[in-house]
């Protein structure tokens, strides 16, 4: 009888293990998500950044924005004209809808 409650036991806290990992590793990618932003918040202020005239340098401050990105958003610029929406940073390759929400409370057109 004690081989078969120490078999369950052992079940159980496998179970539990598998079932708190997932959640574990969700609040630490959140986590880092918010430290970034409030690191992104004390380097850049709300609507501060003309992403018009934003140099490579400027735009990877914003969160979220990697060296590829930021070298789109430069390309879309020469190829289209000054961006006058948040919206229009949907069409550069690495900006999707979760960094535009990150990025555009810092942006001025």
């Amino acid at each position: 009888m004690e081989k078969k409650s120490t078999v369950i036991l052992v079940a159980l806290l496998a179970v539990l293990a598998l079932t708190l990992t997932p959640m574990a590793l969700a609040k630490s990618a959140g986590d880092k998500m918010k430290e970034q932003a409030g690191k992104m918040e004390s380097q850049l202020e709300k609507g501060s950044l003309d992403i018009n005239t934003a140099t490579m340098e400027d735009l990877q401050k914003l969160p979220g924005v990697s060296e590829e990105a930021a070298s789109g958003i430069m390309e879309y610029i020469k190829e289209n004209g000054n961006i006058t929406s948040a919206d229009q940073l949907l069409n550069v390759s690495g900006i999707d809808e979760k960094t535009l929400m990150m990025i555009k409370p810092f942006l001025k057109f």
